[in-house]
Parts: C-alpha cells; sequence; structure tokens
C-alpha cells in the first residue's frame, strides 16, 4: 500500500514532468535524435564561425595598435 504523502509526491513529480515536457514541445524539441542533430550544428557553426570572429578581432586590434603608433 503506498502512503497518501508518497502518492501526492508522485503526483507531483508527475505534473512538474509534464510541464517541462509541454515546454521542450513548444521550443520545439522532438527527441533525442533532434538533439544530438542540433547538436551537431551548433559544433560545425562554431568551428566555421568562432575562429573567422577571432581572425576579425586580431585584424581590428592590429589596425587599432596601428594607427595609435602614428
Amino acid at each position: 500500500m503506498v502512503s497518501k504523502k508518497e502518492r501526492q509526491h508522485y503526483e507531483e513529480l508527475q505534473h512538474e514532468a509534464n510541464h517541462y515536457r509541454d515546454n521542450l514541445k513548444e521550443k520545439g524539441y522532438k527527441g533525442a535524435d533532434d538533439f544530438s542533430k542540433r547538436q551537431g550544428e551548433i559544433r560545425g557553426l562554431e568551428e566555421k564561425i568562432v575562429p573567422r570572429i577571432e581572425k576579425e578581432i586580431k585584424v581590428k586590434e592590429h589596425d587599432r595598435n596601428h594607427i595609435r603608433h602614428i
């Protein structure tokens, strides 16, 4: 037999789980495969974009230092 307190705790956890599941669906989450796919896309963007941004920063820092010495 399950106590009333345990049953209430279980129902609260179920409610919370349903709330988070609905929230994920609203944000477009479609499951573990979709999550892995999105992580792969993010890693790919980071590999391409981060080096380009770092290069732009270095160029601007170089230009700023060059102007400073004029």
